[in-house]
């Protein structure tokens, strides 16, 4: 069975959200961005939580700023 029609729909569809964020929510990822870096570099914690799957992406995401700023 040949799948390439659906997974190049999925694709395509797939980048079209991603463009959308972008012009959406930019300047707000931007905004983020600044504040967890000024919260940091003056020694505040940035404490991040979750519950179920979200729990496993709060606990993924303290390991990447863990590793990053060691």
């Amino acid at each position: 069975m040949d799948y390439s029609e659906a997974i190049s729909l999925h694709l395509k569809e797939s980048a079209i959200v991603k463009e959308k964020t972008i012009h959406a929510c930019l300047p707000q990822i931007q905004k983020v961005i600044d504040i967890t870096a000024q919260a940091l570099q003056n020694g505040h914690k940035i404490l991040i939580c979750g519950n179920g799957g979200s729990a496993a992406d709060s606990q993924h995401i303290a390991a990447e700023f863990v590793i990053r700023l060691s």
